[in-house]
């Protein structure tokens, strides 16, 4: 069950949270899971990997676009839910946001767009220089299989992030890895 009445509020939430803190770590919990946790087997080591990876490209951030169409062509429309620089990493980070199950499926394609038009701008963009965000309330079979198959066979840097309410309010807490082989 999500948080958010749409993936509009949501989008408005983090935007707004963004803006007053220093980069997108300050909006997730639990990090210390990810210190925590020990892998069983090599896909969850690369779960780990990927996870780590893109968690220490969050914690100074720099939004570029909030929602906006970053197509070179028009009248295509590409709109990322958020594109944040990473001052640490120096990389850019892709954050996509899904509040319902069923259109969860489209975030593997929206990502892959927006990657490949980011390229366009910065031509020697390497994969190691893009962090993945995908933020959601729910984990559709599709969804975890696309995301097993970016971090294990494709080698992305992707981290899955699930809105829960704390003492502080919403925030985002990483996706716990299930000990099964080939999910997440």
């Amino acid at each position: 069950m999500s948080l958010f009445k749409n993936e509009a509020a949501m989008q408005k939430w983090i935007c707004e949270e963004l803006h007053e803190a220093d980069g997108l770590a300050d909006l997730i919990c639990n990090c210390d899971y990810l210190d925590e946790f020990l892998p069983q087997g090599v896909e969850q080591e690369s779960i780990l990997r990927s996870f780590s990876s893109c968690l220490s490209a969050l914690y100074i951030t720099e939004p570029i676009s909030e929602d906006e169409n970053i197509s070179l062509t028009r009248p295509d429309s590409l709109k990322p839910d958020l594109i944040l620089y990473s001052a640490e990493s120096q990389g850019m980070v892709i954050v996509e946001l899904k509040n319902l199950a069923g259109p969860s499926r489209e975030a593997g394609t929206e990502l892959g767009a927006y990657a490949c038009e980011l390229r366009s701008y910065i031509p020697f963009l390497s994969d190691g220089d893009l962090f993945n965000v995908i933020i959601s309330p729910v984990w559709s079979t599709l969804l975890r299989h696309y995301v097993f198959n970016e971090i294990f066979w494709q080698q992305k840097n992707l981290i899955c992030l699930t809105p829960v309410v704390t003492d502080d309010g919403i925030m985002n807490s990483p996706y716990k890895p299930r000990p099964l082989r080939y999910s997440i």
